[in-house]
C-alpha cells in the first residue's frame, strides 16, 4: 500500500496528513500568506546600534529586522538592500530578514554565504566528499556556498553536475536582477510550503497525494505534479482516513498507548515536557521486562507524537524508572531509531542525574496547537 499525503481543511486551517501505512505520522499545518523565502530590494529606515539591529521597508510602512553584524558597513538610511524573508512577523514581532540570498533546489540550497556543506543525515564520509567535489566543480570561481541535501546522496555524477550548476545559475541571475529593481520590488517568490512539501515527498518516495481543495489541486497540478482529487459527497476527506478523532486526540494533553499506558504532554515557552505512565501497578518478577516494554511502546509513538504534534526545541522525558542499566541502554538506542525516521532534525542530547531524557527538535513551522489557536 502507497503511502498517502493527505490535504485538507480543518477548522479553517490547511493542513496536511502524512499516512504511512494506513497511519497518520505526521501533520504539517500552513501559513498560505507566509513570505518566508521571497526575496525584496528593501530599503533601509533605521539603524539602531544599541541593540544591534538594522530596519529596512519591504514595503511603504512594513519594516523587517535585519541584524547589524551582517553588514560589512554601517548601512545608512534610505540605502537600497536586498534581503530574503526567513522569518514571518508574529504578533507585535517583525518579520526576520537576512542579506544572505539563496535558491533551494530537491538537491541543494546554494547561497551568497561561501561555506559548503552536507547534509547531517547523509553519514557516509566518502559519499560526502564525493558531493562537495561536484558542487565545487558547479561553482567554479563565484564566491558561493551552500548546503547539499539528503536527496543527493548516491545519485548519477552528471545528473548532480546539471543540477547544481542550473541552481547556481539560478542564484547568479539573481543577485544580477537586484541591482537593477526598484525599491519595494520583490524579485523572487518563494513557491508555497505546501507545493514544496510535495515535490520534496515525491522525490522521496512512491506517494499518493489526495485533496478535496480544487484550488491545492490546480496548484499541484501546475507545478507538473500528479495528484488526486476527492469528490465523494457522502463521505468527507476527513472521514475516510478517520481523521478528526486523530485531530481530537492530538489537541488533548494525553496519548494513550496499545499497553494501557499513557503519555502526558505539556508544552511551556521555554520547553516541552512528556511523562511517561505505565496506567497501572506492575508487580512480578516479569516487572523490569513488563516497564522496559511499556517505554519501548512510549517510544515509538513519543516520536510519532512530536511529528504529529509539531514540537520543537528542548523536549524533556520522564521515562519509568528502570533498574537495569542495559535496559536504559537498550531504550535510549530505540528512542534514536524511530525520532531518526523524522523529517526535521531531531537530536538526543543524554540523561540527566536524575533520569530525564533531553532531546532537541528543530524549528521549521509553528507548533500545531499555535497554527489552530
Amino acid at each position: 500500500m502507497s503511502d498517502r499525503f493527505v490535504i485538507t481543511e480543518y477548522r479553517g486551517k490547511l493542513l496536511s496528513f502524512l499516512v504511512e501505512d494506513g497511519k497518520a505520522m505526521e501533520i504539517r499545518g500552513y501559513d498560505e500568506c507566509s513570505v518566508v523565502g521571497n526575496i525584496y530590494v528593501a530599503v533601509v529606515s533605521n539603524v539602531l546600534e544599541n541593540i544591534g539591529a538594522v530596519f529596512a521597508d519591504i514595503k511603504k510602512g512594513v519594516s523587517v529586522y535585519i541584524a547589524l553584524e551582517e553588514f560589512e558597513k554601517r548601512p545608512k538610511r534610505g540605502e537600497l538592500i536586498t534581503v530574503r524573508i526567513i522569518k514571518d512577523a508574529y504578533m507585535k514581532k517583525k518579520a526576520v530578514a537576512t542579506t544572505v540570498l539563496s535558491v533551494t533546489t530537491d538537491t541543494v540550497v546554494v547561497s551568497t554565504d561561501s561555506r559548503v556543506g552536507v547534509s547531517s543525515k547523509i553519514s557516509s564520509e566518502a559519499e560526502r566528499d564525493r558531493l562537495k567535489v561536484i558542487f565545487k566543480g558547479a561553482l567554479g570561481s563565484r564566491n558561493y556556498g551552500g548546503i547539499i541535501r539528503t536527496s543527493a546522496e548516491g545519485r548519477d555524477e552528471k545528473e548532480l553536475e546539471g543540477a547544481f550548476s542550473e541552481a547556481v545559475k539560478s542564484l547568479e541571475e539573481l543577485v544580477k536582477s537586484s541591482g537593477f529593481a526598484t525599491a519595494y520590488s520583490c524579485i523572487f517568490s518563494e513557491p508555497s510550503a505546501l507545493v514544496k512539501d510535495v515535490r520534496e515527498l515525491k522525490c522521496k518516495r512512491d506517494i499518493i497525494v489526495v485533496t478535496d481543495i480544487r484550488d491545492v489541486y490546480d496548484r499541484i497540478s501546475a507545478s507538473g505534479m500528479q495528484a488526486e482529487f476527492y469528490d465523494d459527497s457522502n463521505l468527507s476527506l476527513m472521514s475516510f482516513y478517520n481523521l478528526n478523532k486523530l485531530m481530537e486526540r492530538v489537541l488533548s494533553k494525553r496519548a494513550y498507548l496499545k499497553s494501557g499506558g499513557f503519555l502526558v504532554i505539556e508544552t511551556t515557552e521555554a520547553l516541552n515536557v512528556i511523562d511517561v505512565n505505565s496506567g497501572k501497578d506492575i508487580k512480578g518478577s516479569d516487572r523490569e521486562e513488563s516497564l522496559l516494554n511499556i517505554n519501548l511502546e512510549a517510544a515509538e509513538e513519543i516520536a510519532r507524537q512530536l511529528r504529529l504534534r509539531n514540537l520543537t526545541g528542548i523536549v524533556i522525558i520522564d521515562f519509568i524508572s528502570m533498574k537495569e542499566p542495559s535496559h536504559e541502554r537498550l531504550l535510549l538506542e530505540h528512542l534514536e531509531e524511530e525520532l531518526s525516521k523524522d523529517f526535521v532534525k531531531t537530536v538526543v542530547v543524554d540523561i540527566t542525574k536524575l533520569g530525564l531524557v533531553e532531546l532537541t527538535r528543530a524549528k521549521q513551522r509553528k507548533p500545531l496547537s499555535e497554527l489552530l489557536s
